[in-house]
């Protein structure tokens, strides 16, 4: 994935976000990947502490989308479907 100014505002605010809403792991990954062509458009793979509710994934999506600004596709480590969590994982980067 090339170093779009997505990606280097989501290395910013990556800190934070992880503090916030308790996570292990924060990646990114072109949404291509699954099938989703955009261009203004990110893949994140995150992992939380404990497993977290709905509105807690919904509110990190959120989130994520007002302040990147960009249309997130947000895949949880234990959530995604069995068929595309190597898919995914395979095609992440350390932000």
């Amino acid at each position: 994935m090339k170093d779009s100014a997505t990606v280097r505002k989501l290395r910013e605010i990556k800190p934070d976000l992880i503090f916030k809403h308790r996570l292990t792991r924060l990646l990114a990954f072109d949404p291509a990947v699954i099938g989703e062509v955009g261009q203004n458009s990110i893949g994140i793979l995150v992992a939380y502490r404990e497993v977290p509710s709905l509105f807690e994934v919904s509110e990190l999506q959120n989130d994520l989308k007002d302040q990147l600004g960009v249309k997130i596709y947000l895949a949880v480590k234990g959530m995604i479907q069995p068929q595309w969590e190597g898919i995914i994982e395979n095609s992440t980067v350390d932000v």
